[in-house]
This record gives C-alpha cells, sequence and structure tokens, in this order.
C-alpha cells in the first residue's frame, strides 16, 4: 500500500448568521444556530423553521488548509449512489462530474460524500487479556512523563488530524465548534512557543 500525506486547501464560505449577526463558517453556521442558548435563534436543539444555510448571507470566503493522509489504493464508495472509486481522488472527479443532477447535491465533496471501503474484514476473537495489559501499559507510560507534564507527550500531527475531524462535523453540533476552537487556541500556543507539543 502506498502511504501518502498532502495539504489540502480550499475556500470556506463564511456566512452571517441571521439571527445574531455573528460570523461562522457555512459549515458550522446550522450547528451555532441550533445550539445558541438565547430565544434569537429559537429552542436549544433545532433551527427556525424555514433556516437554510445555503440561504443566508455570504459576507467572505477564507482559505482553509487540512493535511489529507491516506493510502492511494483505498476504496471509497459514494453515499449518493453507492459507487466504488479508487482513493479520495477518484471520488472527488466522480463528484465534480455529477454534482447537481438527481442523486449528487452541489454542496457534495469527497469528505463529505466519501464512506471508506475496508478491503480486508477480519473479525478475529477478541483476546480480553492483551488488550488489559496493553491498556495498562499504555496508562503506565503516561504516568512517566513525571515532571515533564502531559504536554510534552501529545503528537501534534494526532492533535492537528482531530481539529480536522472537528472542523468537518461541526454542522453535527455546537459540541464540535467548541471542540474545534479549543484544540485550534491550544494549537496556536503551540505555534507561538507558549507551549511544548511532541512532533510525530
Amino acid at each position: 500500500m502506498a502511504e501518502y500525506e498532502r495539504v489540502s486547501t480550499s475556500l470556506e464560505e463564511i456566512k452571517k448568521c441571521p439571527y445574531c449577526g455573528e460570523e461562522h463558517f457555512a459549515r458550522s453556521l446550522y450547528g451555532h444556530v441550533a445550539f445558541s442558548a438565547d430565544d434569537d435563534h429559537g429552542p436549544r436543539g433545532s433551527v427556525p423553521d424555514g433556516f437554510r444555510v445555503s440561504e443566508t448571507e455570504t459576507v467572505g470566503v477564507k482559505p482553509i488548509s487540512k493535511r489529507v493522509r491516506g493510502r492511494s489504493d483505498e476504496v471509497y464508495r459514494c453515499k449518493h449512489c453507492g459507487g466504488d472509486f479508487k482513493g479520495k481522488a477518484g471520488l472527488e472527479t466522480h463528484l465534480g462530474m455529477l454534482k447537481g443532477d438527481s442523486q449528487h447535491p452541489e454542496s457534495a465533496t469527497a469528505d463529505t460524500a466519501g464512506i471508506w471501503v475496508p478491503q480486508k474484514v477480519a473479525d478475529p476473537e477478541p483476546d480480553t487479556e492483551d488488550a488489559a495489559a496493553a491498556f495498562q501499559a499504555h496508562m503506565g507510560s503516561l504516568s512517566d512523563h513525571g515532571e515533564k507534564g502531559a504536554a510534552e507527550g501529545v503528537p501534534v500531527a494526532v492533535l492537528e488530524d482531530l481539529l480536522d475531524e472537528y472542523r468537518q462535523r461541526e454542522q453535527q453540533g455546537a459540541g464540535f465548534v467548541t471542540a474545534a476552537r479549543m484544540l485550534d487556541e491550544l494549537l496556536e500556543e503551540y505555534r507561538d512557543g507558549q507551549i511544548r507539543l511532541t512532533p510525530l
């Protein structure tokens, strides 16, 4: 399997909340409206009738970069039509040709429309003793940091991947918006030299 890593940059729309005027990425505006704690946005956990992110005012665009990792021989299934494609690039090509037809919405992207299809399916019997021993060893290694602090043992690449995941899921709820913001602030502190993290 050929593994790859690249930086993917895209332009993300910035939308203005029609209820409070705050600006958010288009993908996180729904979560902002649904989980805001005031009456202007409607009952918590739902959005007002007729609210559509696509119909809100776009106030600009911002370039967003994210690290993409994977294997060139992975298979992705389009959740709109069920077709299988080689790698995310194959799925992106498919979506680019069919966006806007009766099955594929204009907003479809490889990140939102793709389902990774495992090539080897295994159902091994779990060895609970080995799993418990591995967990105890892992927990023991965490306590070995001593006075260095746990922050020095956190790999940056893992946090960046987690931040990408939270950003992709911001429309699913305000918790992902908050987690992405907090993790982004932590990584900014690392980049500014205020804290030390372990590069992977």
